[in-house]
């Protein structure tokens, strides 16, 4: 198989039933645009509306598969969501392949190791007792050897540490810290990596804050210290949701709801250690999610309650944000996903199956 990249692909997951944080929901489910990565542009060139709420959406490493979790509170007669499968097309067009039940409860978020999908769920509580009742495991990600598995837990104030053994798929909880205990009322929602030092960092939701860590030898977290993710003046009311990592390596993003904005950190290469740089307003309402090219060249933000995805150019040597003259009107988009649009020769596609895992 040979693969040319040219352009990008965006992939956008939508609320497309109101919800009880997004009444006015009406999305189409996923739609698909390309970007032009030197005008910040984008263009619709296909949609999928046989999905309900596909709330967060996954690609594969190879750009040919798309995975897209339902937040649904029922599937086929049972509490719970479901997951669907889909062959990208050389167009952007999706092609249904399967869809099996995310057993456990409501799903809001995957990730993918290799051609695996890992579902999650976790028993708990935090004091929070408005968002903290239960266990709300809100995200689960895959280390980048792909054998460890972390889960930030927003109910319980824990990132579960889980070793998985990639060869039978199996999960199990890290016999010398199954988990690592954050502040209670943060509630820990997403976790990233830095590209390549040992470094991870944790946006919580609840307390408005990011939670650094050292990733230890074992691959296990050391938490070491907490950033505010609002400005100093702010005294408004505000959560965060998403966080990323420039390809660079030198700055981190975090966005913040309420205030609606992107906080800009810089990353310091010794300790790994945050800096506040500044904060840049989303472009709308409520930036739930956000996203930025593997270049490093655009971010792009989802705004759901001001239905528009906005389209930002990075400065890469401050990190800066500067708003382009594109952005994009579509009812409640709360998920992004930006790829290389590839162009395959003499491929034959199989669809992928999918591997479900509960603690």
């Amino acid at each position: 198989m040979s693969v040319v990249y040219d352009d990008f692909f965006v992939f956008v997951g939508t609320y497309t039933t109101p919800q009880g944080h997004c009444p006015t929901a009406r999305g189409e489910g996923i739609l698909v645009y390309e970007l032009d990565i030197s005008t910040g542009r984008l263009l619709e060139v296909s949609k999928n509306t046989q999905i309900v709420n596909p709330s967060f959406v996954k690609i594969s490493a190879d750009a040919r598969h798309l995975y897209a979790v339902s937040e649904i509170e029922e599937y086929d007669g049972e509490k719970m969501g479901c997951v669907s499968s889909y062959e990208v097309g050389e167009d952007g067009d999706l092609k249904f392949l399967n869809r099996v039940p995310a057993t456990g409860g409501t799903s809001c978020f995957l990730d993918i190791d290799d051609d695996k999908t890992c579902l999650l769920v976790f028993e708990g509580s935090g004091p929070n007792k408005a968002r903290q009742e239960s266990s709300h495991p809100h995200s689960a990600v895959f280390s980048h050897s792909g054998n460890f598995v972390y889960v930030p837990d927003l109910g319980t104030d824990k990132v579960h540490q889980l070793q998985l053994n990639s060869k039978t798929c199996a999960l199990k909880r890290s016999v010398t810290t199954p988990f690592v205990q954050l502040a209670p009322g943060s509630g820990p929602r997403h976790l990233t990596f830095h590209p390549f030092l040992p470094f991870a960092y944790c946006i919580n939701e609840l307390d408005s804050t990011i939670q650094c860590f050292r990733i230890g030898k074992d691959q296990e977290l050391s938490p070491t210290r907490t950033y505010s993710a609002l400005p100093k003046e702010y005294a408004g009311t505000s959560t965060c949701a998403d966080i990323h990592i420039h390809p660079n390596g030198q700055f981190l993003y975090g966005s913040n709801r309420g205030h609606d904005s992107i906080a800009l950190f810089m990353i310091d290469a010794e300790s790994g250690e945050l800096s506040w740089v500044d904060y840049f307003l989303s472009g709308g309402k409520t930036p739930r999610n956000f996203a930025i090219d593997p270049t490093g060249t655009i971010l792009l933000v989802a705004n759901q309650d001001s239905d528009d995805i906005c389209t930002f150019f990075i400065d890469r040597y401050t990190g800066h944000l500067t708003k382009s003259l594109w952005e994009v009107k579509l009812s409640a988009p709360v998920s992004l996903q930006i790829v290389h649009k590839p162009i395959l020769a003499d491929c034959r596609f199989t669809s992928s199956g999918f591997w479900r895992f509960l603690s």
